[in-house]
């Protein structure tokens, strides 16, 4: 286990406020990573500039035309030496044993590909909280059966760095890319994680905040590489248990997207995504999840109008 070697890939843009924290909390790891690759992405507020006036000699700064995290995040993993890349995005937090959490993972599942460890979410300027943190626990998970929106997040997780160049990177999309990359991984590799949360995830102006805004505004998003993730999953699992669990992810998945676009008023939208659901599963099925998923205030109102 000591000669395991983490290569840190930071994506930067625009993220000049709290770059410098994200880095302290990645030099502070008990569990020193060998490298830390910082990815410019076209920053625009200077951010770049501070990175590369750090007197911290595993830092590498890259700098590349914008072209999206996904692209910023594959040019990090291809320069990288690491056996092992851990991902955090430039206004995320570790704590000081996070690293060391997912080496103990990776020590407790070897057969995995992917590992992470849990996380907490915090709002924009707040320290890690000061909370004590309980012992590493590890365990292999069926991503498919056992996912939640939790689960995995871009700075949450490593991955084996051959298994991240084999499969071809994050595609290339300005939102999902996250998720289509986790999906892909699945299909044919192992996954473990720890319940011990060592990654603090920000809330603030991030990919899936810009995508609900521009949803509820009435802009149309580009076509999300999610779904044809999951259509290839579907495609490839042989296993029927495994093949049934992930089209059951996938069809949870349409529902969330599909809750989205009707908030947006696109309802032929949401019929195109829920349409497979409904042949496959009835239309009661989709009309009862979709139900579900809508807040309580609107089914009350709702209620209140039928009585009418």
């Amino acid at each position: 286990m000591t000669a395991l070697r983490f290569s840190v890939v930071v994506p930067l843009y625009d993220k000049g406020p709290t770059i410098l924290a994200t880095l302290a909390s990645v030099c502070a790891q008990t569990w020193p990573a060998t490298e830390i690759l910082v990815v410019d992405d076209g920053s625009r507020d200077g951010g770049d500039a501070l990175v590369a006036a750090l007197d911290e000699p595993r830092i590498r700064l890259i700098r590349q035309a914008n072209g999206g995290p996904a692209a910023a995040r594959n040019a990090g993993v291809g320069a990288a030496r690491g056996d092992w890349v851990a991902l955090i995005d430039g206004d995320d937090l570790w704590h000081c044993e996070h690293l060391a959490t997912l080496a103990a993972v990776i020590a407790a599942v070897p057969e995995a590909a992917l590992v992470a460890a849990a996380s907490r979410m915090i709002a924009p300027g707040d320290a890690f909280p000061d909370l004590p943190l309980p012992s590493v626990t590890s365990r292999r998970i069926d991503f498919f059966r056992d996912h939640r929106p939790d689960l995995l997040n871009a700075s949450s997780v490593a991955v084996r760095r051959d298994v991240w160049l084999n499969v071809g990177g994050m595609p290339p999309a300005p939102s999902g890319e996250d998720m289509a990359f986790w999906i892909t991984l699945a299909i044919d590799h192992a996954m473990a994680v720890s319940d011990r949360p060592t990654s603090c995830y920000v809330r603030g102006d991030g990919i899936m905040a810009r995508e609900q805004a521009a949803r509820l505004a009435g802009r149309a998003m580009p076509v999300s590489p999610v779904f044809a993730a999951i259509d290839r999953a579907v495609a490839s699992i042989a296993d029927p248990a495994r093949r049934a669990a992930a089209q059951a992810f996938g069809d949870r998945t349409r529902l969330q997207y599909a809750r989205s676009e009707l908030y947006a008023g696109r309802p032929a939208d949401a019929r195109r995504l829920l349409a497979g659901i409904a042949r496959r599963r009835g239309g009661a099925y989709v009309a009862y999840r979709l139900l579900a998923l809508l807040p309580g205030r609107v089914l009350h109102a709702g209620m209140r109008w039928r009585r009418r």
